[in-house]
C-alpha cells in the first residue's frame, strides 16, 4: 500500500516543484512592484560632467529581465508587462533576441509595442528635447537585439513591418496604457525638465498621438 502511495506522491511532488516561480520572477515582481523613487547621480570623467537618474528597483528589474535564464520570466513578462513602464517592453525585446532566441517576429513586435507606448509617454511631457530619449532607448536595447538577426532582418519587406506595426497598435488598444509618463520625462538627467501635462490630460494626448501615428502608417 505504501509503494502505490509513493507510485502517486512522487510524481505529484515533481509536477509541484517545476510550477513553483523561479527565485528571479519573484525578485522580479517584487523590484516592480516598489514605487518610483529615482535619485540624480552626478559623475565626472576628463573633465565632463554627467547626470544619471537611476532608481535601484528600476535596475533591478532591468537585470534580471536583460540576464536571467530562468524559463518563467518571458512568459510573465508578456502577460503583464503592458501593466508596467514600456522601458520594460523594450528589455522584453532584448531578451527575446538575447536569450530566448525567439523568432525575429516576436521580437519585432514587442519592440513596436515599446516604441509606440514610449512615444506616446513622451507626448506627455512638456520638454519636448526629452524625446530624445527613443534614441537612446533604441542604442543601449533595440540595435543590439537586431544584431542577433541579421540574416532574418533582410527578408523583412516593407510590408510585413507596416503588419506588425498594425499588429501593435491592436495590441496597445486591447491593453490601455496605465502607468505615468514620469520615467520618460525624467530621462533628461536634470538637464530637461520632468514636468508633465495634468494626469487628466494623459488619455486625450496618449490616444491623440497613437491616432496620428497609425493614420500616418496607413498614409505610407
Amino acid at each position: 500500500m505504501k509503494k502505490i502511495l509513493l507510485m502517486f506522491v512522487l510524481p505529484l511532488l515533481t509536477v509541484v516543484g517545476f510550477s513553483q516561480e523561479s527565485q528571479d520572477l519573484t525578485a522580479l515582481k517584487q523590484a516592480l512592484k516598489a514605487e518610483y523613487n529615482p535619485v540624480t547621480v552626478r559623475s565626472q570623467k576628463d573633465n565632463i560632467t554627467s547626470y544619471n537618474t537611476v532608481d535601484q528597483n528600476q535596475q533591478i528589474a532591468l537585470s534580471i529581465i536583460l540576464r536571467s535564464a530562468s524559463p518563467d520570466i518571458t512568459p510573465w513578462l508578456k502577460e503583464h508587462v503592458a501593466e508596467y513602464i514600456p522601458l520594460y517592453t523594450y528589455a522584453l525585446a532584448y531578451r527575446l533576441a538575447a536569450i530566448d532566441k525567439a523568432p525575429v517576429r516576436d521580437m519585432l513586435f514587442w519592440r513596436s509595442v515599446a516604441v509606440i507606448r514610449a512615444r506616446a509617454d513622451g507626448a506627455l511631457c512638456k520638454d519636448k528635447y526629452v524625446g530624445q530619449y527613443i534614441q537612446v532607448l533604441n542604442l543601449q536595447l533595440i540595435y543590439p537585439a537586431m544584431q542577433f538577426y541579421e540574416l532574418e532582418l533582410k527578408q523583412i519587406d516593407e510590408k510585413e513591418s507596416k503588419d506588425i506595426l498594425r499588429e501593435a497598435l491592436e495590441w496597445d488598444k486591447k491593453h490601455p496604457q496605465k502607468n505615468s509618463p514620469v520615467w520618460f520625462c525624467d530621462s533628461g538627467h536634470g538637464v530637461y525638465t520632468s514636468e508633465t501635462y495634468p494626469k487628466k490630460e494623459w488619455n486625450k494626448r496618449r490616444a491623440q498621438f497613437k491616432k496620428e501615428y497609425e493614420a500616418a502608417l496607413d498614409k505610407e
